[in-house]
């Protein structure tokens, strides 16, 4: 099973019904990227337990900081994403979350040590 496309669609949905914190299952790939959420500030507290994660979502003015979150690559299709792709003004709105040869980056990590690499999400 693909426990990363189902962190992403829980997220989804408990953005949609504006829901204050999601349940997802702990495993390595999960607790990386959620660890990364919370280091870059879009979710506010991360509960880290055996079974499972607790994310709670950070919400400012009744807005949640997360609008939309979306997987681009899958484990049947990787998405590739050269470090000059990356400074496309068409990213600008975006983050997109890479896996790279030093690890986890996001887009602004990745343009300042110009590396590219499999793109594993985008949210907004």
């Amino acid at each position: 099973m693909n426990y990363l496309a189902d962190m992403i669609s829980r997220i989804r949905i408990a953005i949609i019904k504006r829901s204050t914190f999601v349940i997802v299952k702990n495993t390595k790939e999960c607790a990386k990227i959620l660890t990364k959420f919370y280091i870059d500030g879009y979710i506010e507290n991360l509960q880290i337990e055996k079974d499972y994660i607790k994310i709670s979502f950070n919400y400012k003015n009744n807005i949640i900081s997360i609008r939309d979150i979306h997987l681009l690559s899958t484990p049947g299709l990787k998405k590739y994403i050269s470090a000059k792709s990356l400074q496309s003004p068409h990213n600008y709105d975006q983050d997109i979350y890479l896996m790279t040869s030093i690890g986890l980056l996001n887009k602004t990590e990745a343009i300042a040590k110009n590396i590219g690499g499999i793109g594993i999400l985008t949210i907004r």
